[in-house]
């Protein structure tokens, strides 16, 4: 019981900070003017141990944190702008 309400809280705790890092980027693009909601996912990578790194191939595991309002009210800092738009 008390795992699950961990993982529930800590769960809880990456989708605010996602919700807010993926609010800046929008904004910052200006994809908050055409769009209300943005998804959230982390991939998580898992690679073979060195030893097998020819027979094994990396695996990826998706989390969906779901679908969040892009906060408009959010300051954009122009820290993405320069890796997209060049």
């Amino acid at each position: 019981m008390f795992l699950k309400e961990e993982m529930k809280n800590t769960r809880k705790n990456a989708k605010e900070r996602l919700s807010i890092i993926a609010s800046t980027y929008c904004n910052n693009l200006n994809f908050g003017n055409g769009y209300n909601y943005v998804g959230l996912r982390i991939r998580i990578t898992s690679y073979p141990k060195w030893s097998e790194r020819y027979t094994n191939k990396e695996s990826y595991d998706d989390l969906d944190f779901g679908i969040v309002v892009i906060d408009k009210k959010i300051a954009s800092i122009d820290v993405f702008k320069q890796y997209v738009l060049d």
